[in-house]
């Protein structure tokens, strides 16, 4: 029989066909579905892989087609089942299905001891949602979409050949397919909204999140330009990929040229011109850096130091003393003013050095990119500030302008909410002798606050995430990590007249939102506290219900991560403004809300008096609070306490231990009373103070930090509570 002339080369044939044809060395099969076609090759390999096609390889027709990451299976000896898509399908295919279910009913995912589903974008929402064929599989999904029905994710427009689709075939939506008892190994880059919104939808269980900012949609392809694709997948399917081991293997793309498209998209897009200019001229110099830095093959000098964590860590190139000067080499001098001593070049350029500049004290500090800090270790705390008041400028006796820094580590930050806790924080911390670290600080200002003012979409959380970003990648650029421990709450204080329950899920709500987008940009393993200072309405009226909500928050969110610091009625508001208080008593609350947290932080109680329950005798209430020492009434004649539901007057307060004893005029009638403490007042002239009063608190007192002559205390929170009789 002649040989035909038309049969192909057999350098042109897939390399999986050379291992399965009749005479190959491996078993396998390829079943062509129409739309679809599916390929399995058993190396006789405990791990299979399962991909799928993404949007790049879906369509193509040359003979010589190889599946998604089968080059990478091959050369680890792993088997590998691939399905093919003929377009943009989604695998939304009938016959698909049911030819991938029947693989699962004959046996062939339990033949191996490990599986793994592996796919980016239209491939991710393939492994997530076969991923349940075989229960205990691992899933590393890139940018991954969970479903395009319009009914379920009706924010998603980037796919219109793909919403086409049959969306109400089995196994649509992914988010529903993840509870099979394994891993799933999620990458993705946070900025994108529409990416992000898809996580947000996946089950919680099993679910390791691998954030890469800048990596954009394409996050697989970046990875592979990074040469950083093969490690990631390995550590992923082997179960050794760690979210502190992603980080690492990312920092790379900070000199690709789709990571500075994907950035500044995003700037742009958020109307942010300015910051995408600048970020395109810093990225410029950057490169030109690393280029002007790249050794020569006639110098065999080794590559410089990349920014990052390695860089906190460079090696001492120079060191200016006099030894060196006699030697006849060029001496170092930082670009900031006065004295300096002890300074050092490392490999990448960067100085480091002491100096008395600051104070008259001798510190250390670090010149790098242009910009001057003190040297401090790698965990950078992160402050936000969020709502009503945020805004109101503080000022104090002593700066830490060397610690203190802007969300583009600028150290030029205006003193409001955020700054004033860092700048507090640290002062205490300087009180003890404490080791000093960088403290980032964020104010998200929004005055008269409404329940709308917090949406997902809401320009204080836009403003919010687009600094924290910044933040973490100035952070990174400086080998250190953006840790946000705390977030300052004030919301509502435009609405008022919100019920308690409904302010009480307000606060609960926008205090997860937060903490979840924060965690998914900064990469942090914990949530950030939820510090909280109990509102206290107008100079002329105190009845909004919210109050009493912010006063309970942390009994009724035991495990939300509220701090409720101070009651804040007992300070002095602004006379122009009636319902803000003026910047020295909010740096007063302030302080609170920092001696509460660390506290907390230390492992010990805070807790502000609380009323919790009034019983009456006679002519006679006896009102208990919880409270961590005996109680202080520090003006009897401001008592704070009303008697709601009953014209009985009051006429004495006492107190002794944590009861407080309240007098009244005539033994009162009335069925149906509450005993109410520095809430539900009204006032037809402003004093300078909010409507509520009082001056109930406990023993605790402390010298302000930044004011010798102010004597803080932990006054009791508003609050009220049903008259029983005995």
């Amino acid at each position: 029989m002649e040989e035909d002339d038309t049969s192909p080369d057999a350098a042109a044939l897939p390399s999986w066909y050379h291992e399965i044809f009749p005479a190959g060395p491996c078993k396998g099969f390829l079943h062509n579905l129409g739309m679809h076609s599916v390929l399995f090759v058993d190396r006789g390999s405990p791990q299979l892989v399962v991909t799928f096609d993404n949007l790049a390889e879906a369509g193509g027709r040359h003979l010589d087609r190889e599946p998604w990451a089968g080059k990478f299976c091959r050369d680890k000896g792993w088997s590998h089942l691939s399905v093919f898509a003929q377009g943009p399908t989604w695998f939304r295919d009938q016959h698909l299905i049911t030819f991938m279910e029947g693989l699962r009913d004959q046996g062939l995912f339990a033949r191996f001891d490990r599986v793994a589903w592996a796919g980016t974008s239209m491939g991710g929402f393939g492994a997530l949602a076969f991923s349940d064929l075989a229960p205990g599989s691992t899933v590393v999904a890139f940018s991954p979409q969970t479903t395009l029905s319009e009914d379920l994710t009706p924010w998603e427009n980037r796919f219109q050949k793909g919403r086409v689709q049959d969306w109400t075939l089995p196994r649509s939506d992914a988010a529903q397919h993840l509870d099979h008892g394994g891993a799933t190994f999620v990458i993705y880059d946070p900025m994108l909204a529409e990416d992000r919104q898809h996580i947000e939808r996946l089950p919680q269980k099993g679910l390791m999140l691998l954030k890469g900012i800048g990596l954009g949609h394409k996050s697989a392809l970046l990875l592979r330009r990074m040469e950083q694709l093969k490690p990631v997948m390995e550590g992923a399917i082997e179960g050794t990929l760690t979210q502190a081991a992603f980080r690492e293997m990312i920092e790379g793309r900070k000199s690709l040229y789709l990571y500075r498209k994907n950035i500044e998209a995003y700037l742009d897009a958020k109307g942010q011109a300015e910051r995408s200019n600048r970020f395109r001229a810093a990225f410029r110099r950057r490169r030109r850096a690393e280029a002007a830095a790249a050794p020569t093959k006639e110098s065999g000098d080794p590559a410089p130091a990349s920014i990052g964590a390695v860089a906190a860590r460079d090696p001492v190139a120079t060191i200016a003393t006099p030894a060196t000067v006699a030697a006849g080499l060029q001496p170092v001098r930082p670009k900031e003013p006065g004295n300096a001593w002890m300074i050092q070049r490392s490999g990448a350029g960067h100085l480091r050095y002491m100096s008395d500049r600051w104070d008259g004290r001798t510190i250390g500090y670090e010149e790098r990119h242009g910009h001057t800090l003190s040297q401090t270790g790698e965990i950078v705390l992160g402050v936000v500030g969020l709502g009503h008041g945020v805004g109101v400028e503080r000022s104090f006796l002593k700066a830490y302008p060397w610690h203190v820094l802007g969300p583009d580590l600028s150290r030029h930050v205006p003193r409001m909410s955020a700054s004033s806790v860092a700048e507090i924080d640290l002062a205490i911390k300087d009180q003890i002798q404490a080791e000093l670290p960088w403290m980032v600080a964020i104010s998200a200002n929004q005055p008269g606050a409404v329940a709308a003012d917090f949406m997902a979409d809401a320009p204080a959380l836009t403003k919010l995430e687009d600094d924290i970003t910044q933040a973490v990648d100035g952070c990174q650029q400086w080998g250190k990590s953006l840790f946000v421990d705390r977030v300052n709450l004030r919301l509502l204080t435009g609405a008022p007249d919100t019920s308690e329950d409904e302010a009480h899920a307000h606060y609960a709500a926008v205090g997860r939102d937060v903490q979840k987008r924060i965690t998914a940009i900064t990469g942090q393993g914990s949530d950030p506290a939820l510090v909280v200072s109990q509102s206290c309405g107008s100079q002329t009226d105190g009845r909004s219900p919210v109050i009493l909500a912010e006063g309970r928050l942390e009994i009724e969110n035991p495990l939300a991560g509220f701090v409720v610091a101070t009651p804040t009625y007992p300070y002095p508001m602004m006379a122009d403004m009636p319902a803000t208080h003026t910047p020295d008593a909010h740096a007063i609350i302030d302080t609170l809300e920092v001696l509460a947290l660390q506290a907390v932080q230390r492992g010990q109680p805070w807790h502000c008096p609380s009323l919790q329950f009034a019983k009456l005798k006679g002519d006679t209430i006896t009102a208990q609070f919880s409270a961590m020492s005996d109680l202080v009434l520090e003006d009897p004649k401001r008592h704070g306490f009303a008697l709601l539901g009953s014209k009985t007057r009051i006429t004495g307060v006492t107190v002794a231990g944590r009861t407080a004893t309240i007098s009244l005029s005539e033994a009162p009638s009335d069925t149906d009373m509450t005993l109410s403490y520095a809430w539900g007042r009204k006032a037809k002239k402003g004093t300078g103070f909010a409507a509520n009063l009082g001056s109930l608190r406990d023993d605790w007192s402390m010298t302000c930090p930044w004011n010798s002559d102010i004597t803080l205390h932990r006054f009791a929170l508003a609050g009220c509570a049903r008259v029983t009789r005995n």
